[in-house]
């Protein structure tokens, strides 16, 4: 606890198995996997708090990059959500997005739905999972769900990955790019020049599948072309904005 960089660091190494440890305060990351031989890691009934950075973070390949759970609801006495089929779901609590407080795990069915019966009320503020699938390699942990909220439901998810006309457009200096994720996915959006060079990045997060929006406020270019790039999971997809001031 409480080192310079990472708790706990593993590069390129397989089959670690990382169980019921205290891992806390760390200026980096609480466990990293990093690498594509750092592969089939279980993480399994720790209590994981207070990081700086992620409590769990797969760079590089890490642990082949295991998508974690959605969590679609989590009531006082139970939790539902999503993940790979046949996948075991471990559930924690935590103030934040780690998972300081392991409540106990269960298993995805064939179709990758689950719910887990809470034997007490949580005592933190919110929900999170991880995903460890057969040959025992562990996701990172979920986005976080507040106990007591129920996500929108599937149909009501976008279908597919979209990255729409900015608006107002053109613009001066304020404009909206909004985009739809059918998945939680890690996204990238990024303005870049007509020559190609990064002038901002807008986005750099783990998000919740869903509709997003975000402004721009380019207070600091000039009158101008702007390219907008969002990379979402295998998606990319880029369009074209107009700055007139």
């Amino acid at each position: 606890m409480g080192n310079e960089k990472d708790g706990i660091y593993i590069e390129n190494s397989a089959s670690s198995q990382l169980i019921k440890n205290t891992i806390g305060y760390n200026k980096f990351n609480g466990i990293h996997i990093a690498g594509p031989e750092a592969t089939d890691n279980l993480i399994s009934q720790n209590s994981i708090s207070k990081n700086e950075m992620k409590g769990i973070n797969l760079t590089f390949g890490g642990n082949e990059g295991i998508s974690p759970p959605t969590i679609l609801s989590a009531t006082t006495t139970q939790v539902r959500g999503t993940a790979g089929g046949g996948q075991t779901v471990e559930i924690f609590n935590d103030d934040d997005d780690q998972g300081q407080i392991y409540l106990g795990s269960t298993l995805a069915d064939v179709e990758g739905n689950f719910t887990f019966e809470l034997s007490s009320s949580p005592q933190l503020t919110n929900i999170t999972t991880t995903a460890t699938d057969a040959s025992g390699k562990t996701s990172r942990f979920s986005a976080p769900l507040i106990v007591g909220v129920e996500m929108v439901t599937s149909e009501q998810l976008p279908d597919k990955f979209a990255l729409h006309q900015n608006y107002p457009n053109p613009f001066n200096p304020v404009t909206t790019i909004s985009y739809e994720l059918p998945v939680t996915s890690d996204v990238v959006l990024n303005i870049f020049n007509i020559k190609g060079q990064l002038i901002k990045t807008l986005i750099n997060d783990y998000q919740d599948s869903g509709n997003h929006d975000v402004q721009w406020e380019a207070k600091d270019v000039s009158s101008g072309i702007y390219l907008y790039k969002l990379t979402a999971g295998d998606y990319t997809e880029v369009r074209k904005c107009m700055l007139l001031r």
